[in-house]
């Protein structure tokens, strides 16, 4: 099951705790739970300085998570407990299936990462 990740704290102790995978457009900062059936948060960010028009960034955010969602229903054995944020770290907006794509490499390294 997963929740959103929110709050000013949790995010600040995520960044500086976390550790970092990136892709070509898309970066995930996480942190892994002992227990995998605790569930896990997740949050979208996408930087105002990347991407200026609150519209483009309100699109992007929308597919991001739905490519989170769409990796966890096909996710078989399911995904880990854990705390991550995905980042958008480009500057020119992607098609959906790019960004799809690169989801779903990021999320595949993070459930084999240790």
């Amino acid at each position: 099951m997963w929740n959103r990740l929110k709050g000013k704290e949790q995010i600040s102790i995520l960044f500086k705790q976390g550790k970092r995978l990136r892709q070509k457009q898309v970066s995930i900062v996480y942190l892994k739970h002992k227990a995998n059936n605790s569930g896990f948060y997740f949050s979208v960010g996408v930087p105002k300085r990347c991407i200026p028009k609150a519209v483009e960034r309100n699109r992007i955010k929308r597919q991001l998570r739905a490519a989170v969602y769409a990796f966890v229903k096909e996710s078989n054995p399911p995904m880990p407990g854990g705390v991550f944020m995905l980042n958008f770290i480009g500057r020119k907006i992607e098609k959906s299936p790019e960004l799809h794509h690169q989801v779903r490499v990021l999320l595949t390294r993070y459930c084999t990462a240790e």
